[in-house]
């Protein structure tokens, strides 16, 4: 059933680009250009995991799973300008201009952390379940930069925690959040199977991200709370 996520999640996230496209080609929001790219990055990560086995232990499939590492580091800090992007189109009354060059300029930060963090990575290769990957070698990677990737995960996660709050207070729309929440548990989750849990964690926040994007062209009047 495991050797099945990945290419289930990997359907999932082209039926996500298509609403992407989509919504990008009609309005033009520049958050939804931001997430395609992160689900961009996202179907690569699950090819290469699919497909590893089929590769075996190789330099190609090294180079791949870098790639993952490396998209991973560029792509994932961009969430946080998503989120301020988000508040300004959802009228919040804290979120200006102001508050996305704030954080664009964050993102840039987070993606030099991680870009730091990528180039001196040490991976090794791992089979779970029939499926191969490489990952970072936490012994002979310098201590600093085991912990980055991580980080800048939490950090994201709540972000958007603290944005489906006010979501949910001012359009009782529950569902970034709710996703948020269930990606920070699932990321949460002990022992070989974390990377899994992880894949499936992304993917909801994802699906969350999609469907708060679609909300906010055709959102409805707030209620008064």
């Amino acid at each position: 059933m495991i050797a099945f996520t990945f290419p289930i999640l990997t359907l999932l996230y082209l039926v996500m680009a298509g609403g992407l496209v989509v919504h990008y080609v009609r309005h033009r929001q520049p958050s939804s250009l931001l997430v395609l790219l992160v689900v961009a990055g996202l179907i690569f990560d699950s090819v290469v995991i699919w497909a590893g086995a089929s590769l075996g232990i190789s330099p190609m499939l090294e180079l791949l799973n870098r790639g993952r590492y490396l998209i991973s580091a560029v792509l994932v800090p961009l969430l946080f300008i998503v989120a301020a992007q988000f508040a300004l189109r959802a009228g919040m009354t804290w979120a200006s201009e102001g508050l996305v060059r704030v954080m664009e300029v964050a993102a840039g930060l987070l993606i030099l952390a991680g870009l730091a963090a990528f180039s001196v990575q040490v991976v090794e290769p791992i089979t779970y379940e029939n499926l191969l990957r490489y990952k970072v070698n936490h012994q002979l990677t310098p201590l600093w930069a085991v912990p980055v990737k991580i980080l800048i995960s939490i950090l994201t996660d709540l972000f958007f925690v603290v944005l489906g709050y006010f979501f949910w207070r001012k359009y009782r729309w529950p569902w970034l959040g709710a996703g948020a929440v269930m990606t920070f548990v699932l990321t949460a989750v002990p022992g070989p199977a974390i990377f899994i849990a992880e894949a499936v964690g992304e993917a909801l926040l994802c699906a969350t991200l999609v469907a708060t994007d679609h909300f906010l062209i055709h959102r409805a009047q707030p209620q008064k709370t």
